[in-house]
């Protein structure tokens, strides 16, 4: 009974409970994990930063329960994008994170572009609301060879991803160490 209790406890702590996705406190564990495992073997490890464009708008304008709504089904179709190798948490209000183990910088645009794609082409409904959604992402990505820390890939992914929304929303940006990144 108390293994059982346990694994409940568990599952609430590792498991968003408005996505289905991972929990953000049990994604940065993941994330430690993988970061090692791409330093020990010297594979490529990508990082998403996904986030619903004019969130805030949604919110606003229609009830609370849409918003939910439109973050359940980015989660949905986060889950049905990525392989089944890669990790998808919701990372906060309406941010996303993807994490792409064994992933190069152009495969991770490549994901990236897809994932925008899909999400641009959903109609999100529910009651009377109905509503278009984009999302804006920012993508880096650490070789497996360099110097690096999670702490900069996060970063710079979101640099990546405030350059996107500078530039117009529903963009897939790459960082790439340079002032204005490299857009996907």
């Amino acid at each position: 009974m108390l293994v059982q209790r346990a694994q409940k406890l568990e599952g609430q702590i590792s498991v968003d409970f408005k996505t289905g996705l991972l929990s953000e406190l049990y994604f940065g564990r993941v994330l430690q994990l993988e970061w090692k495992r791409a330093q020990r073997h010297q594979n490529p490890l990508s990082f998403l930063l996904v986030d619903v464009d004019d969130f805030k708008s949604v919110n606003d304008t229609t009830e609370y329960s849409f918003g939910d709504e439109v973050l359940r089904r980015v989660g949905e179709m986060l889950r049905a994008t990525v392989r089944e190798t890669d990790f998808a948490a919701r990372c906060g209000g309406d941010e996303f994170c993807v994490l792409l183990p064994q992933t190069t910088p152009a495969e991770a645009v490549h994901t990236a572009m897809r994932i925008r794609q899909r999400i641009a082409e959903m109609d999100v409904r529910r009651g009377s609301y109905s509503r278009q959604i984009t999302v804006s992402i920012g993508i880096d990505a650490f070789d497996g060879r360099t110097l690096g820390s999670v702490e900069i890939l996060r970063s710079n992914a979101n640099k990546a991803l405030q350059f996107a929304k500078k530039k117009g929303k529903n963009q897939v940006w790459l960082f790439t160490g340079e002032a204005d990144g490299a857009r996907a």
